[in-house]
C-alpha cells in the first residue's frame, strides 16, 4: 500500500482484498451460500418454471425418467469466495455444486449433480452514517458447469450452460437479496461520515470520506448511500456466447424488480 493518500477529504479507509476473501470465508462458513431453489422462489412474472417440463430441452433424459415433477435445485458453494481488486474493477470467483433433487411420491430423488464454477464482476456500495458498512453487490456472473454425477445416464451440458447464461438475470439479483448483510466500517460513538469518493488500485479499494460531530446522539440514524458507478468497472465476456450474455444482461434490471 502507498504511504500517501491522494485526497483532500478528512478521512481515507481501507478496503483489501484481505477484506474481501474475509467476509466470503465467513459466508461460506455460516452457511449461507448454500440454498434449495424452488418454485416459489421464482416470481410469477419470470417465465422459468422449477419442473422437469420445463427442462426437458435442456436436460431431456430428466424428462424421460420423470415426467412432468416438480424440482428443487440444492446449490452448495464449496469453497470460500475469493476476490480480486484492482483498477478495472472488482472480480470473484465462487465454486460450488448444484444438484437437482426430483419431487416423486413427497421425497426428493437426486437425478443429477452439477460442479459450477461462477466468475463474478463485484460492485461495491456504502452507507454511511454513525454506524457504516461495505455492502457487495454483483454486477454479473458467467456460469461454467460439467457433470459431476448422474443417475439419469450422461448426457452434455451445452444447452444447460447457455441456459444458465440467461438465468444469470435472476441469479444476480438472487444472490444479492441472499447476501445482503453489509460488512460493518469502524465506527465512532456522536463521529459520522458523510460524503464519498473513492480509488481503485491493485489489492485495495480507499474510500475517502469527511466527518463530522453530531453531540445529540450517540447513533445517528441517518445515513448517506453511496455506490461505486459500475461504469468504473471493467467485466470482460471471456465466453462465445455473446447474444446470451448481452439478452441476459438486459434482462436484469427487470428481474432485479420483480425479485425485490
Amino acid at each position: 500500500m502507498p504511504e500517501t493518500v491522494d485526497s483532500d477529504r478528512m478521512v481515507t479507509l481501507w478496503i483489501t482484498e484481505y477484506m474481501l476473501n474475509t467476509a466470503g470465508y465467513a459466508y461460506q462458513d455460516a452457511g449461507f451460500l448454500q440454498y434449495n431453489l424452488t418454485n416459489s422462489d421464482i416470481p410469477d412474472k419470470i417465465p422459468i418454471k422449477m419442473t422437469t417440463d420445463f427442462f426437458k430441452y435442456f436436460v431431456p433424459p430428466l424428462y424421460k425418467t420423470y415426467p412432468d415433477k416438480d424440482l428443487t435445485l440444492w446449490i452448495y458453494v464449496t469453497k470460500p469466495v475469493t476476490f480480486d481488486v484492482n483498477k478495472a474493477g472488482v472480480s470473484g470467483r465462487a465454486e460450488g455444486t448444484i444438484t437437482w433433487l426430483v419431487h416423486v411420491n413427497d421425497t426428493l430423488i437426486p437425478a443429477f449433480t452439477l460442479d459450477a464454477q461462477l466468475d463474478l464482476c463485484v460492485n461495491l456500495s456504502v452507507a454511511l452514517g454513525t454506524k457504516s458498512e461495505v455492502y457487495l453487490d454483483l454486477i454479473t456472473v458467467e456460469p461454467y458447469v460439467q457433470l459431476k454425477s448422474s443417475n439419469i445416464g450422461n448426457f452434455p451440458v451445452n444447452s444447460l450452460e447457455t441456459f444458465l447464461k440467461f438465468s444469470r438475470a435472476l441469479i444476480v439479483p438472487f444472490v444479492n437479496t441472499l447476501v445482503k448483510n453489509g460488512i460493518p466500517l469502524p465506527s465512532f460513538d456522536y463521529v459520522s461520515f458523510t460524503g464519498f469518493d473513492f480509488t481503485l488500485e491493485k489489492g485495495y479499494i480507499q474510500i475517502h470520506t469527511d466527518i463530522k460531530y453530531v453531540p445529540s446522539m450517540r447513533v445517528s440514524t441517518e445515513r448517506e448511500y453511496y455506490s461505486l458507478s459500475a461504469d468504473e468497472f471493467e467485466c470482460k465476456i471471456k465466453d462465445k456466447d455473446i447474444w446470451a450474455n448481452t439478452v441476459a444482461d438486459n434482462l436484469i434490471s427487470f428481474f432485479s424488480n420483480e425479485i425485490h
